[in-house]
């Protein structure tokens, strides 16, 4: 995908990711990749061809595998390697938040307001619920997903 060349071509390419990432998901992808990650035997492979479809979630997907949270040695360059690399449970996360995100994107007034409310109330019952699965020594992100919807 991207090729690892000299710094004006690095620079080139942090600029085409920052002006993708307003880009709002498409529905129909973010929904197949959801219903695919939740199937045991997807491939990397197959998720890929989906994801390809939707320039926001490409970016999403690499600049997650690219940041200090994943703190992977080399750079991430390919979209198959970073969805090898951090996994369905991961990318389901990501696609999942993405949408959340664009759909509580409001910029001003008492609507901004409320959903930033119903944000943080999405994201208080997320944690809440994966406090209940830990002390269950559950360890799985559904329950985290689950709390926020």
């Amino acid at each position: 995908m991207l090729q690892k060349a000299d710094g004006q071509s690095l620079a080139l390419h942090k600029r085409i990711f920052a002006s993708v990432e307003g880009f709002a998901p498409l529905p129909a992808v973010a929904m197949r990749v959801m219903d695919m990650t939740a199937e045991p035997d997807t491939m990397a492979v197959e998720l890929e061809t989906v994801l390809q479809g939707d320039v926001s979630l490409v970016a999403a997907v690499l600049k997650l595998a690219n940041s200090a949270f994943c703190g992977f040695r080399r750079q991430v360059v390919s979209l198959r390697h970073a969805l090898t690399l951090l996994g369905k449970s991961e990318v389901q996360s990501l696609v999942l938040s993405q949408v959340m995100f664009q759909a509580f994107k409001v910029t001003t007034g008492r609507q901004k307001a409320l959903m930033t409310g119903v944000w943080r109330h999405s994201l208080e019952c997320a944690l809440a619920a994966e406090c209940v699965a830990e002390r269950c020594d559950i360890e799985d992100s559904v329950y985290f997903l689950g709390g926020m919807l």
